[in-house]
C-alpha cells in the first residue's frame, strides 16, 4: 500500500484561540516545512530563523516585521539601513516574502491566518 494520500490544507490544522499552532509537514536535513495557524492579534515573537526562509500566507494576513538591527541592506525595498532599520510589510492570502537566516523578524496577524514557513539550511 502507498504512504501516499492527498490532504487539504484547509482541514489539517485548526485555530486555538489560547495558542499558536503548528504542524511539522516535512522535516529533512536540509530544512523544513511548517503550516501554521494564527487567530487575529496572536504574534510571534521576535526570533531568527536557521536557515533561509520564505512565509507564503495561505489565508489571511500578517504584519511581518524584520529588525535589520543595521548590520545588513534591505533588499526587499533597496532602502538603506539608516532608513530602514525595522522594516513591517502586510502579507495576505497568495502573497508569500522571502527573508534571510538570522534576520531578527516578529510576525503579528491581522485576521486569522495559515501559513506555511519553509525553510532550507
Amino acid at each position: 500500500m502507498s504512504h501516499l494520500h492527498v490532504q487539504d490544507l484547509e482541514d489539517f490544522i485548526k485555530f486555538d484561540d489560547s495558542t499558536i499552532k503548528a504542524e511539522h509537514l516535512l522535516e529533512s536535513a536540509g530544512g523544513k516545512v511548517k503550516l501554521v495557524a494564527l487567530k487575529k492579534g496572536q504574534e510571534i515573537p521576535p526570533h531568527t530563523s536557521p536557515g533561509d526562509a520564505i512565509v507564503y500566507v495561505l489565508d489571511g494576513k500578517i504584519l511581518f516585521s524584520i529588525d535589520h538591527g543595521g548590520e545588513v541592506t534591505c533588499t526587499e525595498c533597496g532602502c538603506s539601513v539608516a532608513e530602514c532599520e525595522n522594516h513591517e510589510l502586510e502579507i495576505k492570502k497568495g502573497e508569500f516574502l522571502r527573508f534571510h537566516k538570522d534576520e531578527k523578524h516578529f510576525v503579528k496577524a491581522e485576521k486569522d491566518t495559515k501559513m506555511l514557513v519553509i525553510q532550507l539550511f
